[in-house]
């Protein structure tokens, strides 16, 4: 899984990196280039894994992760820096989910590029950006397919062009309307027509704003003019908690105290841009290993198999399944049993969030 920062320049994102990333990347001695970006991986705490282990007495514990990808902030219209532009897009085009990130904190040491402060009109001119982008993308394929079906063809591949048509048609409408593109291609069989294209309004978008230090505690004011915006929002002082992670962990509770918050924000805010991924997390676990593995929602267990090795998705014969929650309750596996809770199912079961799994296959 992919998630990369969205934001323009001056707005906090590599911040905000830091803080999600916990500085496992020196951003500051390798800024984030359109041509290099900085990626770090984003373990997910999950303490399911670490009950887990403990019970089976696993030496080694592993949590799901996801990539968070940093890019230059994005300059709009012709200014310094606008022709890193299309590539920073195309890095977005490859992300599986964006965080807009939007300054909504005043420093007078950094001056907005704008003169002022205005996280939602941030947010609407880089929506703006996006919008222009799939629209240019999807007429630019409108044009090639009335062009192709001007000629003569099979009679499968000629419907087969229709239908993308009438699709992007679709498409264009809701672009210049300014409505993303996401409701629109919910449909398994639409999304996969289009998936070439990875349209950027089509890919689950987190906004978060980085706020003051005054705000951090509580966002709500901040938050409320996004009411109506779509997606998750949420608020984080980044650069507060990115110097916070600087410091042993014995020291750091006196400065989140100063900031009426108990706990770090951006901790937090790792699960819930995990959550707006729509993934579930499944689990195996045995005397070597207790490992979490991320699967888009609705896999089957041939998929959840596939994630863990090929070869086991290969000589698939069954999943034996037990939910955590029930191993949980019962304490151990013979009591799962005993309770009748413990599942045999086959490749097409849905897998389900919390599963503990053990796939057998033939080697």
């Amino acid at each position: 899984m992919r998630v990369a920062l969205a934001g323009l320049s001056l707005s906090g994102k590599t911040s905000l990196f830091d803080a999600l990333g916990r500085h496992a990347v020196d951003s500051h001695a390798h800024p984030a280039r359109a041509d290099h970006p900085n990626v770090a991986a984003i373990k997910i705490p999950d303490e399911r894994v670490d009950w887990l282990a403990q019970l089976h007495g696993s030496p080694k514990a592993t949590y799901a992760t996801f990539d968070l990808v940093d890019l230059p902030g994005i300059v709009l219209g012709d200014g310094l820096g606008s022709a890193e532009r299309p590539r920073i897009l195309a890095d977005l085009r490859q992300a599986d989910a964006i965080v807009y990130c939007l300054r909504a904190f005043h420093a007078g040491v950094v001056p907005p590029p704008k003169g002022s402060v205005d996280p939602l009109r941030d947010y609407q001119d880089l929506r703006g950006e996006f919008l222009v982008c799939d629209l240019d993308t999807v007429m630019r394929r409108i044009e090639k397919i009335e062009a192709t079906l001007k000629k003569p063809l099979p009679r499968k591949e000629q419907d087969h062009h229709r239908h993308e048509l009438a699709l992007l048609e679709k498409c264009q409408e809701a672009l210049e309307a300014e409505q993303s593109l996401r409701p629109l291609l919910e449909r398994a069989e639409d999304e996969a027509m289009v998936r070439g294209f990875a349209f950027l309004t089509q890919k689950p978008a987190i906004v978060v704003l980085n706020v003051d230090e005054s705000d951090a505690a509580d966002p709500s004011a901040a938050l409320e003019p996004f009411d109506q915006v779509e997606g998750p929002r949420f608020a984080v002082c980044a650069g507060a908690e990115s110097e916070i992670l600087q410091l042993p962990p014995e020291e750091q509770a006196p400065f989140l105290e100063d900031m009426g918050l108990s706990e770090l924000r951006s901790a937090q805010l790792v699960h819930d841009i995990y959550k707006a991924l729509d993934h579930i997390i499944f689990l195996t676990s045995n005397e070597s290993e207790t490992r979490a593995w991320a699967v888009p929602r609705g896999s089957t267990a041939l998929e959840a198999a596939a994630a863990v090795h090929t070869d086991l998705a290969h000589g698939f014969i069954r999943a034996e399944v037990i939910a955590y929650d029930d191993l949980r309750e019962a304490g151990s596996e013979k009591d799962v049993r005993a309770a009748g809770k413990f599942r045999v199912e086959g490749k097409e079961y849905v897998v389900q969030d919390g599963d503990i799994l053990l796939i057998r296959f033939s080697g």
